[in-house]
């Protein structure tokens, strides 16, 4: 959201646009309205969503030459997204994988339960 909001201040006629898809207000904005604004090419959503996903990619990088995974799952409301974020958090990764021509890359995808992951694995940890 932080990024988003930022973009509204700088271009008020956009952010507006984009605050449109929710109630109009900068306290009805949420990842489900950045969402729909991204997914309608509103260009504030659309660089919120590349910056997140620049971190978030970096972030992985990191931690593939660490643990050296197979996959990366993304869970969370993000995810409702699909590759609109997914591909640009891909694209981070390899960008700042400093082996990625000779080092293999996690696949990167999205938990199947999305924004409920958390509470599905919940469920089944106390279930046993």
């Amino acid at each position: 959201m932080r990024y988003a909001k930022e973009g509204i201040a700088v271009d008020a006629n956009t952010g507006q646009d984009l605050l449109n898809f929710g109630d109009g207000t900068l306290n009805g904005l949420t990842g489900s309205v950045l969402t729909k604004a991204a997914q309608s090419n509103n260009k504030i959503a659309i660089s919120a969503f590349n910056t997140c996903a620049d971190w978030l990619g970096s972030a992985i990088a990191s931690y593939t030459l660490l643990l050296d995974p197979e996959a990366i799952i993304i869970g969370g409301g993000v995810v409702d997204a699909g590759e609109l974020f997914l591909t640009p958090v891909r694209d981070a990764m390899a960008r700042y994988m400093p082996f990625a021509d000779t080092h293999p890359s996690p696949k990167i995808i999205a938990a199947k339960f999305g924004n409920n992951a958390g509470l599905v694995g919940a469920a089944v940890l106390v279930r046993g």
